[in-house]
């Protein structure tokens, strides 16, 4: 039986992080022009949050059902509480490598980072991003004794959209440039982005 354990790093789950990450950058590059702005290139295409980002969501929420089934043998050896910490690690260094290969591929493609707007809030926007998928990696954990499997997993990637549909590119976007403002490119005759 194949034995699988936190401690240690699982090459195949590294490299299938590393390939929905290189995914996502690499289809938000081809898809804008050489020059553009970071949040525009990585923020404003819905098809990292709508594809790699869930992907990865469901990638942690397998990992943590993996160990559900042995849960009452991990609790009658006392070690729940440790099996927790290493799931949170886990979680945590899934979500630096993604958005470390994700941004870090903007930098290396030469365009510039924040040319639409102010930099403190692009920062800020991509900042907000990572700690919403590192928190719902987080909640994720709660699976490992939950008796509601499904509904946390639909209120995980729920939580997901809803926050870059609505929150990111509502009103975010809008404060990091008038550009994103529906109402501001009518005005302006700006008609693509």
């Amino acid at each position: 039986m194949k034995k699988m354990s936190f401690s240690k790093i699982s090459w195949p789950l590294f490299f299938t992080v590393v390939m929905m990450s290189s995914l996502s950058a690499s289809n938000a590059l081809l898809h804008t022009s050489k020059g553009s702005d970071m949040i525009r290139t990585l923020l404003y295409p819905n098809f990292s949050v709508i594809f790699t980002q869930s992907m990865l969501l469901l990638l942690m929420s397998w990992q943590v059902l993996n160990f559900r089934s042995i849960n009452s043998l991990v609790e009658i050896r006392g070690q729940s509480e440790k099996i927790q910490k290493q799931m949170i690690k886990t979680i945590i260094f899934e979500v630096i490598i993604y958005f470390g290969f994700y941004y870090g591929s903007f930098t290396l493609s030469g365009n510039m980072w924040f040319k639409e707007g102010h930099a403190l809030i692009g920062s800020m926007i991509l900042l907000m991003r990572t700690f919403i998928i590192l928190f719902l990696g987080i909640l994720i954990t709660s699976l490992y004794r939950s008796r509601h499997i499904g509904s946390i997993i639909v209120i995980v990637q729920l939580s997901n959209f809803v926050y870059h549909f609505f929150l990111e590119t509502k009103i975010l976007l809008v404060q990091y440039s008038p550009l994103y403002d529906p109402v501001y490119r009518a005005l302006h005759h700006i008609y693509n982005i």
